[in-house]
């Protein structure tokens, strides 16, 4: 088997880069929207285009604040996992 290349050290800005990226992926797709439904703490509002409209806008605000609060935290938990598998590969 060929030996794979890795960084010596996964750095807090790959971390950021990885959180970047999985946010913005997130955030294209129905998966965060369809998540937020599951939860039920909405209800849509049928034939209310302005009701509609506000759902939106709290449900954005909820996410965007949500991913926010947690961003630096996940950022860091990618550098430490990430790390450990690594050290544990070179070790084989």
């Amino acid at each position: 088997m060929k030996r794979l290349r890795m960084v010596k050290a996964v750095t807090p800005e790959q971390g950021e880069a990885f959180v970047k990226g999985y946010l913005d992926r997130a955030f294209e797709g129905l998966e965060m929207i369809e998540a937020f439904g599951e939860t039920g703490i909405l209800t849509w509002p049928i034939d209310d285009a302005a009701g509609q409209h506000r759902y939106q806008a709290i449900e954005d605000e909820i996410l965007e604040r949500t991913f926010e609060a947690v961003r630096s935290a996940l950022a860091e938990a990618f550098v430490r996992v990430a790390n450990e598998v690594l050290d544990r590969e070179r070790k084989l």
